[in-house]
């Protein structure tokens, strides 16, 4: 169980979030010999067992006990446990009753006489009333704010430190409250977030290292809390002085220390302007709480990072194994070495369900070319012959440089058909998405605005692709570096049915539109909805579906994908709404064309989505699980 602890010691408050911290400050649960325990420990074991199985959002349990104080004094009072689930932690109150006759000093130095007078018959002196008042009613600002921060949602971690450290300086009335990270040497901070209350901004970027504050790091590499009063004085902060507390005119410093799994990760550091401030004990216990948020928060973010490099993982597992069967398969072809007509085959550059590209020489003039050849077994086929050549005429009729240039196509003198066009040199999308599980979102951008221009030409001339995938858009190396939508052996007529009989499912399951799979015809729509899941696959690290064919199969037709925003938060959330459209699974609900697609997506990132797509975006969001799949439209 996460959790946290603070303790006020004037109204006898705890609200938890690490049961062991209890012993630090405040009360102490006591056993029956006197021994300290923790109190969550010591209630009772139905109220603990239901508590570590999460079975209810809200626990409560009312008891009394025996509890020690942190100056030596026992004492009896009743208290209550109370559990609230808050995400993937518990955030765990306990209150302790005020026991009767017994009344603390507002000011923990003033231990002694004052303490005496204030627990004696005589009454309570008017000024300690006052000052009882005013720690009270700070007591119960930090208490609301830490019930504030307990509800904030962490989805966007930058965001959350900027609420938790704007929330921490109003409420400790403090100048400045920042947020610092150590480096992997524990001898180096950097500042990841800086809270100014006067300018009302935050700032980043600063970096301290222990070469020039040895002291300051030596108190840090404890763990404690540096309580510094007198910052210029304190000798664990005074280095500070010549370069940056005079400066600012800083007078008092209160560094907590932030942990993820045990290790001293991060700071929060609080600035009081002007002269020496005495950090109360209450304000100290607020700000390790702040910092205890700070822990919490990190620790989600490690598990769902775990979580991503192992979707990364396994995703890039998949589609090396992929890879391995393709090289396995794709050993000299049949025409390596070979002069056929005007060309001189050599390597194997790869191999498709129709047909073998070769790295070629043009004999008359020596120029490079790859030259695409129809498989040996479906020479015989006059339909395959027709949807190869089909193929180049496709190539040829669209002016665009983000489709390969095609030179010349015939048959060689066996007969067999083959295209001759540019050889491209570079890599292939999937060839990077294995290097970098995660594109730039420029480069994505970029990517799709290519691959948008070349099908928008494409279906401009009545074609659709019908098998976009990874593999089949080609970065080329020469500059300006441009994307190429290469292999349309499999493309149709737009609003083609499939071919009867096929026994080839044609197309990438993962990148297939739901009517694609369900066999019905396509159009431009479904060229649309690939290029989206290309894009998604490249931002988020994985694809909308995941899992073996038959289950792949089954989520495109009737499961909506993750939110982009779960997977890359670092995104504008926006871009969730572009992708709601363009992976509709009704071909009404989509982008009707490439290049909008690609504008949509461009002006999503920069957070300025049009409120027609919003509300299109919105509406898809929210009525997905209301509406019917296309597998269920297609039962008579």
């Amino acid at each position: 169980m996460d959790a946290l602890c603070l303790f006020d010691d004037s109204s006898r408050r705890i609200v938890a979030v690490n049961a062991s911290w209890s012993r630090l400050f405040g009360y102490t649960a006591l056993d029956a010999l006197g021994m300290q325990v923790d109190a969550l420990a010591s209630s009772p074991e139905e109220f603990l067992r239901r508590l570590e199985l999460g079975a209810a959002r809200e626990l409560q349990y009312r008891a009394r006990g025996e509890f020690k104080k942190s100056n030596g004094v026992s004492f009896s009072a009743g208290f209550t446990l109370t559990a609230h689930a808050q995400g993937a932690n518990v955030v765990v109150a306990l209150v302790v009753e005020d026991p009767a006759g017994m009344v603390v000093d507002a000011r923990a130095a003033a231990r002694t006489a004052i303490e005496e007078e204030v627990a004696s018959d005589t009454g309570v002196p008017s000024h300690l009333k006052a000052a009882m008042r005013d720690r009270m009613a700070r007591c119960a600002r930090q208490q609301a704010a830490l019930l504030h921060l307990a509800s904030v949602d962490d989805h966007d971690f930058a965001e959350l430190s900027k609420k938790l450290l704007r929330t921490d300086a109003e409420t400790l009335d403090v100048a400045r409250v920042s947020y610092w990270t150590l480096d992997k040497t524990g001898r180096a901070i950097e500042c990841q977030a800086l809270y100014d209350r006067e300018k009302v901004a935050f700032e980043s970027g600063l970096t301290l290292t222990a070469a020039d504050y040895p002291k300051y790091f030596d108190a840090l590499e404890t763990g404690a809390l540096i309580a510094a009063h007198d910052a210029l004085g304190d000798p664990r902060t005074a280095e500070f002085g010549p370069g940056y507390l005079r400066p600012l005119g800083i007078g008092a410093m209160l560094d907590v220390p932030v942990f993820l799994r045990g290790d001293l990760v991060g700071i929060v550091c609080h600035e009081h302007f002007g002269g020496s401030r005495g950090w109360t004990m209450d304000e100290q216990q607020f700000a390790m709480s702040v910092g205890q948020f700070f822990s919490l928060a990190l620790s989600a973010r490690h598990r769902e990072e775990a979580a991503r490099v192992a979707r990364r993982q396994q995703v890039m597992l998949a589609e090396a194994n992929d890879v391995l069967d393709r090289k396995a398969r794709a050993d000299d072809g049949w025409l390596s070495g070979q002069t056929l007509g005007r060309y001189r085959l050599g390597r194997l550059l790869g191999r498709g369900g129709m047909g073998e590209v070769y790295r070629a020489i043009r004999v008359d003039d020596r120029v490079e070319v790859a030259v695409k050849v129809l498989r040996k077994s479906r020479v015989a086929d006059t339909a395959e012959v027709e949807r190869f050549f089909r193929e180049a005429e496709l190539m040829r009729a669209v002016g665009t440089k983000h489709v390969a240039k095609v030179f010349e196509t015939g048959r060689f003198d066996g007969g067999t058909p083959f295209i001759a066009m540019e050889v491209l040199e570079g890599h292939d999308l999937a060839w990077h998405l294995r290097r970098s599980p995660e594109l730039p979102l420029d480069q994505v951008l970029q990517l799709v605005e290519h691959a948008a221009k070349a099908l928008g030409e494409v279906h401009a001339a009545g074609v659709v692709h019908r098998d976009l995938k990874p593999a089949n858009l080609f970065l080329v190396d020469a500059l300006p570096r441009a994307w190429k939508v290469v292999d349309f052996g499999v493309s149709q007529p737009e609003g083609a049915m499939p071919v009867e009989g096929s026994d080839e499912l044609a197309g990438t399951p993962q990148y297939m539109a739901p009517e694609h799979v369900a066999g019905q015809a396509v159009d431009r729509r479904a060229d649309i909805y690939s290029l989206a899941t290309i894009a998604y696959r490249s931002l988020a690290g994985r694809p909308p579906f995941m899992g073996d064919l038959p289950a792949v199969l089954a989520a495109v037709l009737t499961e909506s994908p993750p939110p982009l925003s779960e997977l890359a938060r670092d995104l504008h959330p926006d871009l969730d709404l572009v992708f709601a459209v363009a992976l509709a699974k009704s071909p009404d609900d989509r982008f009707s064309e490439a290049p909008s697609f690609s504008l949509a997506l461009r002006d999503a990132a920069a957070g300025r989505l049009s409120p027609s797509l919003r509300a299109m975006g919105e509406a898809l969001l929210g009525t997905f699980d209301g509406r019917m799949s296309l597998l269920e439209t297609r039962v008579p």
